[in-house]
């Protein structure tokens, strides 16, 4: 069980001390009515400055946003930034300068201003040598604070001056970059760069296609001689098989064969009557047999001449017709390097492009720019006004010592009762018994609480 704290050793300590306690009161309030009555009473002035409601707000466009736009809204946030800035190093700085005190350092005037908010309300309390002093002082600070937060939220004709020259500037660059394009256009080497490319292309493309012109008229031919050859060899199975075969079939075979591409062959199948192919059915077969052979001479040829141009396709080799190797590699180092120069005079116009397009963009967005500065400066987001000030009367002797004696009781009563405890905490551990020793392997019996 948790053992209770017995208060009556320390209840009794302190009735037995009550004269420490009389007389460490009596001395503090003795010591704090000579304090009171040595030390000088401040001279101060107050200052008041009213926060003007904001009534109207420009918005500007959305790209020339420089603050973020729902923290600057926020009339939490803007009222406690003014707060804030009522004390801030940047006033303090502009204070000196108007004081010319040269012994004045950063921070001496801060530590002697005070400023508290009621409402729209500032107060600035301020503290001097004498009342002048710190009359002037509380002037120049509210003053002094009214003219900055003006500069800070209020228009101002520094941003218009500064646009103005940064529009002469864009103009001017907007002006070169314009020069620089038409003088690129009139000189024509990207007019006729592109010319000598297409003419180049065109020529080149005009030889692939006429190889490949040639290509499809071989393969054309081959296949029509490879019927007419299937034909002539059926045609002789019948013969040899003592079927009847019109006359007409072999003319139709030759005009056949003729249209395939085979009108130089010497074969002569000429036969007006069927009487007449069965009396020369040997000399007929003996010709079907030779005309056999020579279709499929040709046709062989064809295929050789077929493959040999698919081969010259397939490797871009295009001086089987049209344009010979030489040629077509002159054409296409030419090619090469019209293509390389007409990319460099592309890149070299899209720069000239971007650098106009840019231009014409800055000098649009410095107008509107300073169309909205010119709005602006007649358009306040926050504005303050300074009311004026007036001395502070100093505090009565009498309510000082009051006050400076209350707190020397209180003071003084805690730190004697505390002392007292303190000492009578001490006796208490002096007085109580050692422990009796323990032998070892058993545990040390449990320390009886201290007797009264």
């Amino acid at each position: 069980m948790e053992q209770e704290i017995d208060l009556r050793p320390y209840a009794q300590a302190l009735l037995r001390r009550w004269r420490w306690i009389v007389i460490g009161v009596l001395a503090a309030v003795a010591l704090a009515a000579i304090v009171t009555l040595i030390q000088p009473r401040a001279n101060r002035a107050r200052a008041t400055v009213l926060i003007d409601p904001v009534i109207s707000q420009v918005v500007l466009d959305g790209r020339f946003t420089e603050r973020d736009t729902g923290l600057f809204s926020n009339p939490v946030t803007r009222r406690q930034a003014l707060i804030d800035l009522a004390t801030s190093p940047v006033l303090e700085t502009r204070v000196l300068e108007q004081l010319r005190q040269p012994e004045l350092k950063p921070g001496d005037l801060v530590q002697r201003v005070e400023v508290r908010a009621t409402s729209d309300l500032l107060t600035i309390t301020a503290t001097g040598s004498d009342a002048v002093d710190a009359g002037r002082l509380a002037q120049l600070w509210g003053q002094t604070y009214e003219g900055l937060v003006r500069e800070l939220y209020g228009g101002g004709s520094f941003g218009v001056e500064r646009i103005d020259q940064e529009l002469t500037e864009a103009r001017a660059r907007h002006a070169e970059a314009r020069r620089a394009i038409d003088a690129f256009l009139r000189q024509g080497q990207l007019a006729r760069t592109s010319q000598e490319v297409a003419r180049l292309r065109e020529l080149l493309g005009t030889s692939r296609k006429a190889h490949q012109a040639l290509y499809t008229a071989y393969l054309s031919r081959t296949q029509e001689l490879s019927l007419v050859l299937e034909d002539a060899r059926m045609l002789r199975a019948h013969i040899e098989r003592g079927e009847a075969v019109p006359a007409d079939a072999l003319a139709a075979l030759v005009l056949r064969l003729r249209a395939a591409g085979g009108e130089g062959l010497p074969v002569d199948l000429t036969i007006s009557s069927p009487e007449t192919l069965a009396t020369g059915r040997e000399a007929t077969l003996s010709e079907l047999e030779r005309l056999t052979a020579v279709i499929e001479s040709e046709r062989d040829r064809l295929v050789n001449e077929t493959e040999g141009v698919a081969a010259a396709i397939a490797a871009g080799d295009a001086s089987a017709v049209g344009l010979d190797a030489a040629t077509r590699a002159r054409y296409e180092a030419e090619l090469a390097t019209a293509e390389g120069r007409l990319a460099d005079l592309l890149s070299e116009q899209r720069a000239l492009s971007q650098t106009l397009d840019l231009a014409l963009n800055t000098l649009a967005v410095l107008q509107a720019k300073r169309d909205e500065q010119v709005i602006a400066q007649a358009t306040s987001s926050v504005s303050v006004r300074y009311l004026g000030d007036a001395p502070v009367p100093p505090a009565s002797r009498a309510v000082l010592l009051v006050r400076n004696g209350l707190i020397a009781v209180v003071l003084a009563g805690f730190l004697t009762v505390m002392l007292i405890i303190v000492l009578e905490i001490a006796r208490q551990v002096r007085q109580a018994p050692a422990p009796p020793p323990v032998p070892r392997g058993e545990p040390a019996p449990d320390r009886p609480p201290a007797s009264d």
